[in-house]
């Protein structure tokens, strides 16, 4: 029933039409965005992603701001018997520029990325049957260089239901290396 709205959604018109074009003006189209964020490397995170983009007919800039945590104690079943807490803390400011191709009310957009990523490790693990027992507490920031893609439907004159995936590169685990997919709402005005 949802994918059947969904796809009504995406091929019936825009109730706002052209949206500012042929009015003489440049089109700028202010938006703001909240996701919730799964990260994808080799253990998995969660958070959230708060974001603002302007858009200019195709072209479009924006600031993202996000934040994920990958709990430890997902591991416990992997380590026999071990008692593990903690988490690493991942915190991201990157600022976007890329193109945007809207399409009935669907938008597609591909973007390039940079910014700053800090990683902050704090945990414990104690397994006595190896004799393990140790605490992990260390803090790491690097510079982030990425690329992503946006899926855009449009639901009313202001609301978008949002997907957004996107990839540091080169990808590699560590300070910047979790591949993230984002689904939220955002509001233009």
């Amino acid at each position: 029933m949802m994918l059947a709205l969904l796809c009504a959604a995406a091929v019936s018109p825009s109730p706002r039409g052209g949206e500012g074009r042929g009015e003489g003006k440049p089109f700028h189209q202010p938006t703001i965005e909240a996701s919730a964020v799964y990260g994808i490397s080799s253990r998995p995170a969660f958070g959230a992603l708060v974001g603002a983009t302007w858009s200019w007919d195709w072209a479009e800039l924006g600031l993202l701001g996000g934040y994920q945590a990958e709990p430890y104690v997902l591991y416990e079943a992997y380590l026999q018997g071990a008692q593990v807490t903690g988490a690493t803390h991942r915190v991201q400011v990157l600022a976007t520029a890329g193109a945007k191709w809207s399409f009935w009310r669907l938008a597609l957009g591909a973007q390039l990325l940079g910014g700053w990523s800090h990683v902050v490790l704090h945990g414990t693990l104690i397994n006595e049957k190896w004799g393990v027992s140790g605490t992990l507490d260390t803090a790491a920031g690097a510079f982030t260089f990425g690329a992503g893609l946006s899926l855009t439907l449009r639901l009313s004159d202001h609301l978008d239901l949002t997907v957004r995936g996107l990839v540091p590169l080169p990808f590699a685990s560590g300070v910047t290396g979790y591949a993230t997919l984002a689904l939220g709402l955002a509001y233009r005005f």
